[in-house]
C-alpha cells in the first residue's frame, strides 16, 4: 500500500519528468525562433553561392 510519503514522491516526480503546456508552449516558441534563424542563414548563404556560381560562370565562358 502507498503512503502519503510515496504519492508525494510520486506527484515530484511527475512535475520533474513531464513538462506542463506552459513548459511546452515556451520550448515550441523557442525552437520556431532557432529555425527561423537558421532558415535566415541558410537562404544567405544559398544567395551568396549562387552569386558566385554565377560570376564564375560568366568568368569562365569570357
Amino acid at each position: 500500500m502507498l503512503t502519503d510519503q510515496d504519492v508525494k514522491k510520486i506527484v515530484d516526480v511527475h512535475r520533474e519528468v513531464f513538462s506542463t503546456k506552459e513548459e511546452f508552449a515556451v520550448f515550441r516558441d523557442e525552437i520556431r525562433k532557432s529555425f527561423s534563424t537558421q532558415l535566415i542563414s541558410i537562404d544567405s548563404y544559398a544567395k551568396k553561392a549562387d552569386t558566385y556560381f554565377q560570376e564564375w560562370l560568366c568568368w569562365r565562358t569570357k
